[in-house]
């Protein structure tokens, strides 16, 4: 029979003390982060390659190592004589026998498991925070308050111009470089609260450059029956360099107006501008700014961003475009975390219809609208009507096409959600988050039961963006539909990194976020 020797207490603070009472807890974060991860794993054993893909994921494998050996000799330095609590291979680690966890009763305590731990890694945050989930899965996640102001009044918000160098030679380059700029505008408009946009035409009398300010200078001119574009953009009175970049398009009327080529060179200049504007002035944080840092943590897959960016948007002053964002990050947290909390649910109808009342006419506030009620409310018609008045509002912009897309598979409509699909992935190809498109096209390529390319598309997301959800369940998925087991293991470790407790069986659950699975009929040739 094995004394207890030691006790580690892990909620609360994190604690490890001889039968005494005499703690040697080591004061590092990383190294109280290694007693964590050692007290939940099984027989309080873990690989040093697992143990350093959760404390140092950033690092290269050697660097790790070396890492997790300076980390196991601290934590023997701080326990002194009582070292041998802890014992090492070459291979594991592991506590030892004499060691006693106690994880102290939930229900008689408000104290979260190792609250006190903020241990720099998100592969390290993704574990803790499933670990919180199982401990009270009851529990709803706890939302920060959203303050009135978080933003100092005397802080500039973005002032955009756009500065038209060239004169027109004609009518039809007139009404182009109109349509580019009104496009432009709109895309801006729609990304943030708080912009200010002024169109100048040629020969416009244009002030003096003030900092803070971005200006986009706008070229247009038909050549040999060539439309061609130039943008440049700049910012501040040393007109800092931001982005430019080119567009030529045959001279006829639909393919420039109607065509892919037009919306994906204006979402990627939008988004260019505007990640360049972040950079440059990361020590400022406007909303306009704080919104578009979380929509990037949104879409990272990780669970450690995703919470982030719900506080990060929950603290934003209230504007229909951050409610809808809002919304949208209630779903991503839903649907990527697999969580059907009914308050979580209940949160995205509401700030979703907010964001409707506030910015009526915007339409990524519907897009983004669509999703939640096509998704969550049960309302699905709901979802495509406003769905198809996005589009109505916006033809061309990414987010619109993809809800669009998405209602269209609701209506079983596949081959227009497979055509709407492949438009918004060609309008958003150089946008930072281009996977989520190469996502909803393998969907809408597995609604027409085209498993080979859908598998194609899913595995561009999924090596865009290794830690994304979506693309590494339907992977295993057609794995399993292919059954190909040497994938559909490469797989299904992956996902248990990302969902500690995954097990393929999960994949059936009408409460597993892989509607397209079940609305295809597709789950009922899964061989689980």
């Amino acid at each position: 029979m094995v004394h207890t020797l030691y006790k580690l207490c892990v909620r609360g603070r994190l604690t490890i003390s001889d039968c005494d009472g005499l703690h040697f807890t080591p004061r590092g974060q990383k190294e109280r982060g290694l007693l964590a991860l050692l007290a939940f794993a099984p027989e309080k054993t873990r690989s040093r390659v697992w143990l350093c893909d959760k404390l140092w994921s950033d690092r290269p494998q050697d660097q790790a190592f070396a890492s997790l050996r300076r980390c196991l000799c601290n934590i023997r330095q701080s326990a002194g004589n009582h070292a041998d609590f802890i014992v090492g291979s070459r291979n594991d680690i592991s506590l030892a026998n004499t060691v006693t966890v106690d994880e102290g009763d939930p229900d008689k305590t408000d104290l979260l498991l190792l609250e006190d731990l903020h241990v720099k890694d998100p592969e390290f945050d993704d574990w803790l925070r499933s670990i919180r989930q199982i401990d009270d899965p009851d529990k709803p996640p706890k939302l920060l308050p959203i303050p009135q102001q978080i933003i100092r009044s005397d802080t500039p918000e973005v002032e955009i111009r756009l500065i038209e160098v060239l004169r027109p030679t004609g009518s039809e380059e007139t009404f182009l470089q109109s349509f580019l700029t009104d496009n432009l505008s709109a895309q801006m408009m729609s990304q943030g609260d708080g912009l200010n946009i002024t169109r100048y035409a040629y020969g416009a009398p244009v002030p003096d450059t003030k900092q803070g300010t971005i200006d986009v200078s706008v070229e247009s001119l038909n050549t040999q029956g060539i439309w061609r574009v130039n943008l440049r953009a700049t910012t501040g009175p040393s007109r800092a360099f931001l982005w430019s970049g080119a567009l030529s398009l045959e001279m006829h009327f639909e393919t420039i107006c109607s065509g892919p080529k037009m919306g994906a060179f204006v979402a990627q200049a939008v988004s260019s501008i505007f990640h360049a504007y972040l950079r440059q002035r990361d020590k400022i944080q406007t909303p306009f700014m704080q919104l578009q840092s979380a929509i990037a943590r949104l879409y990272s897959g990780r669970a450690s961003d995703i919470g982030q960016a719900l506080t990060d948007l929950d603290q934003l002053p209230d504007a229909g475009i951050h409610y809808a964002w809002r919304a949208y990050g209630r779903l991503t947290h839903i649907l990527e975390l697999a969580d059907r909390d009914p308050h979580l649910i209940e949160e995205a109808e509401a700030l979703a219809r907010i964001a409707l009342a506030k910015a009526p006419d915007n339409p990524v506030i519907k897009a983004l609208a669509a999703q939640i009620f096509l998704k969550l409310s049960g309302d699905p018609d709901y979802g495509i009507y406003l769905a198809d008045q996005a589009f109505m509002l916006r033809e061309q912009d990414p987010y619109v096409l993809h809800s669009l897309s998405q209602a269209r598979f609701f209506q079983s409509d596949r081959r227009a959600s497979l055509r709407m699909a492949h438009l918004a992935r060609e309008n958003a190809i150089m946008l930072p988050h281009a996977f989520v498109w190469d996502m909803q096209s393998a969907l809408s390529e597995i609604g027409q039961h085209n498993i080979t390319d859908a598998k194609a598309l899913a595995l561009k997301a999924h090596m865009k963006m290794p830690t994304y959800r979506p693309a590494i369940r339907y992977l295993t998925i057609i794995a399993l539909l292919e059954n190909d087991m040497k994938a559909l293991n490469q797989y299904t470790v992956r996902l248990r990194q990302l969902e500690p407790g995954f097990e393929i069986k999960h994949l059936l659950d009408p409460l597993y976020p892989v509607q397209t699975l079940r609305m295809t009929g597709l789950h009922n040739e899964l061989r689980v």
